[in-house]
C-alpha cells in the first residue's frame, strides 16, 4: 500500500517451492488499517518461473540471466475521504455558583459534534473518550431506564442509525483527579491535553470501521492588549450627546467681543466691563505667577497577595420568604513567604483579613445624570471671585454668538425640563455615556432589596500565619516543576528586617480562614447573594515563636487596601 507519505508491504505468500496446478488459484485475504487521507494505490506483483520448453512471451525479460523467470503488476487506486467529521468545543463553568466551588469549577465540558459523511447509513457501536493522565470523564450520553434500573444510550432504537449528513452531539465533563487546594492559572496560549476519542461503527451492510482521534486539547486564550478609551477605534461612529450644542460650547465662547488682555504672562490681568477697556493697563492687577509644582504620584508595589473565596454550603432546601440563612464561605490567601536562612529563624507571615459587605450601584435618571454632567463640565467656582466666561441661556432657545448671564437655578430648571421631557432610568456606571436608546435592566445584576445581610456590614476574621515547613538549608530545598504554581522565582535581596517581603528565595505559602454570613430574602424567585469584599489590614513578619495569639485588633496596624471583590457570592431559589 503506497500514499503519499509512506509504503507499506502488507503480505508476501508463494516462494521458491510453491506449485500451482492447471485450473488452480491462489487466494489471500489481506486487511490494513488506513491512517492516512486522499489517494491511495494497491500494487500488486507476481512473480513465477515458466516450464522447461514453453516459449516466453514477447517482451524484454525480468531476469537477464534466467529467461525463464516472468513477473507481471496490477495497480488499484481508489481515494480514501473522512467517514465522519468529528467537531469538539470546550465549555467553562461561568456562572457565581459554579465559581465558587471547589469541584465545579475545576470541571471542563467537551461538546462533541459527530456528522455522517458518507452515503450510507451507520451504527455506531462504539463512542469512548479516553482522558489522559490526571482527569477523570464522566459520560453523560446515556439516559436511566426506569422499567429495568439500567443506563441505555441516548441514540437507541429508532434513533440508532445514522443517516448520511446526520448530526450528532456528544456531552463529555472532565474533572481533575486530585483538587489542587488553590486555583491554578495557566500561562496564555497554553495548550492542555484533554483525550483521544474512540468510535467504531458498522455500515449497512455489516462492514467494521474504527476511528481514533489525536490528542484533544484545550487552548488557553491569549491576552489581548487594552485599547485607549479616550480616543474610539476610525470608523466607529459616535453616539449622539444627550447635551444640547449650546450647551457643549459653553466652555468655548468667549463672554465678551473685548481684546483687552495683558500681554505679559507673568502678570495676571482680570478684564474690565466693555465701558472700561479704554483704561490704561496701570489699573490692572498684577498678581505673581509661580510655576505649577508637579507632584509624581508614588506608585505602590503589586500586590503579592491573591485570594480564593468558595462557598462550603448553602442552605437550599430551607429557604423561604423572610427567614434568615447562612451561608458558609472559605477564604483562602497564597503569599510568598521567605525562606529560613542559615543560622537564623524561621519567620511567618501574619496576615490579617476583613470581610466586608457591598451593595450594587444605585440607579439614577437621566436628569440627573445630565446634570451633573453639566456641573461637572462648568467647574468648580473661581476661588478668587473673578470675571469667567458668560455661560449660554437654560432654555431650548437658538443659541447667541454672545455670552449671556447665568441664572443661579440653571441646573435645578434644566433638570425639571428633562424630567418631564424624558423620565427615563438609567445605571450608575452609565453616567459618562451619551446618547443611544435607553438600556433595558439587567436581569442578572443583583439588586439591593432582593437579599440583604445581616449584622454588622464588616467582619474582622483572625489572623492568618504562613508558615513554611521545617527545613535544613534553603539549598536543600528542591525545585518545584515549572508547572508548579507554588514557587516565586525572585532573587532581590532584603536590605534590612523592615522589608521582610523582598528575600533571596521566597515559597508561596496558603492558609484558610472559614466563616459564616447571615442574609435574609426579601422576594421569592431565583435571586443573587452579595456582593463581597475582602480588605487586608494587616501583613508582617514575625518569629516563628511569636503566637500573639488573641483577637484581632480593631485599629488597622496598616493602611486598609482591596484584595478582591465579587458582586455574587451566591445564586438561590427562593420558595414563595
Amino acid at each position: 500500500m503506497q500514499t503519499a507519505s509512506s509504503k507499506t508491504l502488507l503480505a508476501e505468500f508463494g516462494g521458491s517451492t510453491h506449485r500451482l496446478a492447471v485450473g488452480h488459484s491462489l487466494e489471500k485475504v489481506v486487511s490494513h488499517e488506513i491512517k492516512e487521507l486522499g489517494q491511495h494505490v494497491l500494487g500488486c506483483i507476481v512473480s513465477y518461473r515458466m516450464p522447461p520448453g514453453m516459449r516466453a512471451p514477447p517482451g524484454q525479460p525480468t531476469d537477464t540471466q534466467d529467461p525463464s523467470i516472468q513477473s507481471f503488476r496490477k495497480f488499484y487506486k481508489f481515494a480514501v475521504t473522512n467517514p465522519l467529521s468529528v467537531k469538539t468545543k470546550v465549555h467553562l463553568p461561568r456562572s457565581p455558583s459554579a465559581l465558587l466551588s471547589t469541584q465545579e469549577r475545576e470541571k471542563v465540558f467537551l461538546e462533541v459534534h459527530i456528522q455522517n459523511l458518507t452515503q450510507d447509513a451507520m451504527w455506531l457501536e462504539r463512542m469512548q473518550f479516553e482522558c489522559v493522565d490526571g482527569w477523570q470523564v464522566q459520560d453523560t450520553n446515556s439516559l436511566e431506564n426506569p422499567a429495568s434500573g439500567s443506563k441505555e444510550p441516548l441514540f437507541s432504537g429508532s434513533t440508532a442509525l445514522m443517516q448520511p449528513q446526520d448530526v450528532r452531539q456528544y456531552i463529555y465533563i472532565l474533572l481533575p483527579v486530585s483538587l489542587p487546594p488553590f486555583p491554578i492559572t495557566h500561562a496564555p496560549g497554553a495548550i492542555l491535553g484533554l483525550g483521544r476519542l474512540d468510535i467504531s461503527w458498522r455500515s449497512s451492510y455489516g462492514e467494521p470501521g474504527r476511528l481514533l482521534t489525536s490528542t484533544l486539547s484545550r487552548r488557553i486564550p491569549l491576552i489581548q492588549a487594552p485599547s485607549n478609551s479616550q480616543t474610539p477605534p476610525p470608523g466607529v461612529k459616535q453616539p449622539p450627546s444627550a447635551i444640547p450644542l449650546h450647551l457643549q460650547r459653553s466652555n468655548t465662547i468667549s463672554g465678551s467681543p473685548s481684546r483687552c488682555a495683558s500681554s505679559l504672562p507673568t502678570k495676571l490681568s482680570f478684564p474690565q466691563p466693555p465701558t472700561k477697556c479704554r483704561t490704561s493697563a496701570s489699573q490692572s492687577i498684577t498678581v505673581p505667577w509661580h510655576a505649577p509644582v508637579l507632584h509624581t504620584p508614588v506608585q505602590r508595589p503589586p500586590e503579592d497577595i491573591e485570594l480564593d473565596l468558595v462557598v462550603t454550603s448553602i442552605p437550599r432546601d430551607s429557604l423561604e420568604l423572610y427567614k434568615p440563612f447562612n451561608i458558609a464561605l472559605k477564604v483562602t490567601a497564597l503569599a510568598p513567604v521567605p525562606l529560613p536562612r542559615l543560622n537564623e529563624p524561621r519567620k511567618q507571615r501574619v496576615v490579617s483579613l476583613v470581610v466586608q459587605h457591598t451593595q450594587p450601584p444605585k440607579e439614577m435618571t437621566v436628569a440627573a445624570a445630565v446634570a451633573s454632567a453639566v456641573a461637572t463640565a462648568a467647574g468648580p467656582p473661581n476661588p478668587q471671585g473673578g470675571w469667567t466666561p458668560r455661560m449660554p441661556s437654560s432654555g431650548f432657545s437658538t443659541p447667541s454668538p454672545y455670552g449671556t448671564p447665568s441664572r443661579a437655578d440653571f441646573p435645578d430648571t434644566l433638570t425639571q425640563k428633562l424630567l418631564v421631557a424624558s423620565p427615563r432610568h438609567v445605571n450608575g456606571s452609565d453616567v459618562e455615556s451619551d446618547g443611544g436608546d435607553t438600556p433595558g435592566a439587567d436581569p442578572t445584576a443583583p439588586r439591593a432589596d432582593d437579599v440583604t445581610f445581616l449584622g454588622t456590614s464588616t467582619l474582622f476574621l483572625p489572623a492568618l500565619r504562613l508558615l513554611i515547613a521545617s527545613l535544613s538549608t534553603p539549598a536543600a530545598q528542591p525545585r518545584a516543576s515549572g508547572h508548579t504554581r507554588d514557587v516565586s522565582d525572585s532573587s532581590v535581596d532584603s536590605e534590612s528586617d523592615n522589608e521582610p517581603l523582598v528575600a533571596p528565595e521566597r515559597l508561596k505559602v496558603t492558609a484558610s480562614q472559614e466563616f459564616e454570613l447571615s442574609y435574609v430574602p426579601r422576594r421569592s424567585g431565583f435571586l443573587a447573594v452579595g456582593g463581597l469584599r475582602v480588605l487586608v489590614v494587616e501583613d508582617r513578619l514575625v518569629d516563628e515563636d511569636d503566637s500573639a495569639d488573641g483577637p484581632v485588633p480593631v485599629i488597622p496596624v496598616m493602611e486598609p487596601r482591596v484584595l478582591k471583590e465579587w458582586e455574587v457570592i451566591g445564586e438561590v431559589w427562593v420558595k414563595s
